[in-house]
């Protein structure tokens, strides 16, 4: 499966056009099957995006800058999601902002009184909130930001001490990581802050590692931890 990855690295890629003047898009990765789109977003001070529907869940994390959704204002680190079919009204950013997103193709609001329920739906997390927890691994911790049971998908920030190692696994579903800090040894590649790494579903890992410690979002599903090489048995655990 080595050949289905996806890297993009942080001086890779190109800036697109978006929705509004002073908005630009760079896109990392389209699900063929869903047709969901994850992209860096920027956009400029005083940048307003119209308000629109998504017919599948949308989900942000502001790298930079600030944000405001729904009179919801967000700085770097924290995120929203909205479910599938929430409406809400013009995004804005006041000086400036960069975000990652993913999401399906939105549906424009023409009649803007057809967003005034755009509360419902939305959910947000400040980068404060939320607990980290031990993973399965010696010197793992997650903080998981959000669930998604219809995509069987879930958000969470990964944190890896140095020296940790995560071990030999399989991805049941399609999964994406962001670099946010540090190094991340993953299949023979190093990863740094602002990278992007996009894993099929079925792909198996070898053991990823990190030097100096690293911190990532990652957007997938649970994976199935499988044994050493060489080694007998079924599956370790999921």
């Amino acid at each position: 499966m080595r050949s289905s990855w996806t890297i993009i690295r942080i001086t890779e890629g190109v800036w697109e056009a978006a929705g509004a003047n002073g908005m630009l898009f760079k896109p990392l990765f389209r699900d063929q099957t869903t047709g969901r789109l994850t992209a860096l977003v920027r956009m400029g001070g005083g940048v307003h995006y119209p308000a629109h529907r998504h017919l599948d869940t949308e989900e942000l994390y502001l790298l930079e800058g600030d944000l405001t959704v729904r009179e919801q204002r967000l700085w770097a680190g924290d995120y929203c999601a909205a479910i599938a079919g929430t409406m809400h009204g013009s995004t804005s950013s006041q000086d400036g902002c960069t975000f990652i997103l993913t999401a399906s193709e939105p549906e424009r609001l023409l009649v803007a009184s057809d967003a005034a329920r755009s509360q419902a739906g939305l959910v947000f997390v400040q980068a404060s909130e939320g607990a980290w927890r031990d993973g399965s691994t010696d010197g793992v911790s997650i903080k998981l930001i959000f669930s998604d049971p219809a995509r069987q998908a879930y958000t969470s920030l990964v944190h890896m001490r140095p020296g940790a190692r995560l071990p030999r696994h399989r991805h049941l579903t399609t999964g994406q990581v962001y670099m946010l800090e540090g190094d991340a040894h993953v299949a023979g590649h190093v990863l740094g802050p602002g990278d992007y790494y996009q894993m099929p579903a079925g792909s198996i890992h070898e053991v990823s590692y990190t030097r100096s410690g690293c911190i990532f979002l990652v957007i997938a599903s649970s994976v199935e931890i499988l044994p050493p090489v060489g080694t007998q048995g079924g599956p370790a655990g999921n």
